[in-house]
């Protein structure tokens, strides 16, 4: 991506953000969705962040990275979107966050579709 599309970002948050390892990732030809950054902070603290740019105040995100992002985040990932709002020379960070009743019925669903309708592993006995 060039840095008019996303604003410039890359090196803004690299710049803000310097105690992280950042790692530009380009999937287009490979998978869509997948956000243009990972991170990595001491500790083994790391995400995912996607880069948007914006002279309104609304950016369009394609349905394939609100599906990325809503599936990492509903799995326990951390990601975020970086936006920079041109006119205002603004910069905003927002975290993505799947609703705990997502991720709630996602894994009653998971573990349905493992365990069986009883919620337990098939051929175990319970007492």
């Amino acid at each position: 991506m060039s840095g008019t599309r996303d604003g410039s970002l890359r090196p803004l948050v690299r710049q803000k953000f310097m105690d992280a390892q950042w790692t530009p990732v380009e999937t287009g030809l490979t998978q869509s969705g997948v956000p243009d950054a990972h991170y990595i902070f001491a500790g083994g603290i790391n995400g995912w962040c996607e880069f948007k740019q914006t002279s309104a105040n609304a950016v369009r995100i394609d349905p394939f990275q609100v599906s990325w992002l809503s599936r990492y985040s509903r799995l326990g990932g951390r990601c975020f979107v970086a936006v920079r709002q041109m006119k205002a020379d603004a910069l905003y960070l927002y975290k993505v966050r799947t609703p705990l009743h997502s991720r709630k019925a996602a894994l009653m669903a998971r573990c349905r579709s493992v365990c069986g309708a009883g919620g337990r592993p098939s051929g175990i006995g319970m007492r």
